[in-house]
């Protein structure tokens, strides 16, 4: 029995190590460029090291306890769950729209699903340029406002409308590329669901509630997460558009790291800030994942 086994047991073996020789070079790059990048910016965090220096001098949580002190940081922590509160919203137009594309009643789908997917191809640093002469004082939107009689707004300029300024334009160039996934994910539903349910007698807006969301519950999982985790990480079109103004209103985390690290050279620092980035994507992940249901995957 042993005798008949050996080869087979060769056989497997062989089989495992190409394996793992084909996931090699991937795992290489995983542990180089994400594992020890995680260690090594969780150790700089801990470090006073100015970018210039190549001298770590380790100073334990002294950068967290700062950084928990800092003014600046709390404002752009604030902005930033600004910017994150503004998810849901951008998730519910997209479906909304994936629904309008996905029925029998619209004509020249093509047309209209290439015009919301097209600002996703477009560059966000071109996005954020066109965006910056719409909101201008002699922008397009002024043109508008004008000409019905509205009076005109420095968008960019003002503390009130900076932040709701960028965030709505980040949304809207987000639309399409949610759009389409909300679109497969309508398309996954067998259609003998609706039917059952019109049979029993449920109405449309039932039939969504039931039916449809149910259906999309591991693609809205995906979406809301993804779409958090870039919340987090805007940063082009602040850089672009405002340059965290004005006076820090639309200053965000990344933006802020990217002051701490590179134009004040307080790398340490900045790596402390990346950290809790971090967490809080981990954080706001997890809890996503423990509202969604797993549920039934049709």
């Amino acid at each position: 029995m042993e005798a008949r086994q050996r080869p087979l047991l060769k056989r497997r073996t062989k089989e495992a190590l190409t394996c793992y020789l084909f996931l090699a070079p991937n795992m290489a790059l995983f542990v180089t460029f994400f594992l020890y990048a995680i260690v090594s910016a969780f150790y700089n965090s801990m470090t006073d090291w100015d970018f210039i220096n190549p001298t770590k001098n380790f100073i334990g949580l002294q950068n967290y306890i700062e950084l928990f002190g800092d003014r600046y940081f709390h404002i752009a922590m604030k902005n930033t769950l600004w910017v994150t509160a503004a998810v849901p919203i951008g998730l519910a137009l997209s479906l909304g729209i994936a629904l309008i594309m996905n029925s029998k009643l619209v004509k020249f789908k093509t047309l209209f699903r290439t015009g919301f997917y097209t600002p996703v191809v477009i560059s966000m640093v071109v996005w954020a340029l066109i965006w910056r002469g719409i909101y201008s004082i002699d922008g397009l939107l002024n043109e508008v406002l004008a000409f019905v009689g509205l009076p005109v707004v420095d968008w960019l300029g003002n503390l009130k409308f900076a932040l709701p300024a960028v965030i709505a334009m980040g949304t809207i160039k987000g639309l399409g590329y949610n759009m389409v996934l909300f679109l497969a994910g309508l398309q996954t539903i067998p259609p003998h669901l609706y039917e059952a349910a019109e049979i029993d007698g449920a109405n449309s807006w039932q039939q969504f509630w039931h039916v449809t969301l149910p259906g999309l519950q591991h693609t809205t999982f995906f979406i809301s997460v993804t779409a958090i985790i870039g919340s987090f990480q805007v940063f082009d079109q602040i850089y672009v558009m405002t340059g965290g103004g004005p006076l820090g209103r639309t200053e965000v985390l990344v933006s802020y790291l990217y002051y701490k690290g590179f134009l004040s050279w307080e790398m340490g620092y900045a790596n402390a800030i990346g950290v809790v980035i971090f967490m809080c994507v981990l954080i706001m992940t997890l809890i996503q994942r423990k509202l969604i249901p797993s549920g039934t995957e049709y």
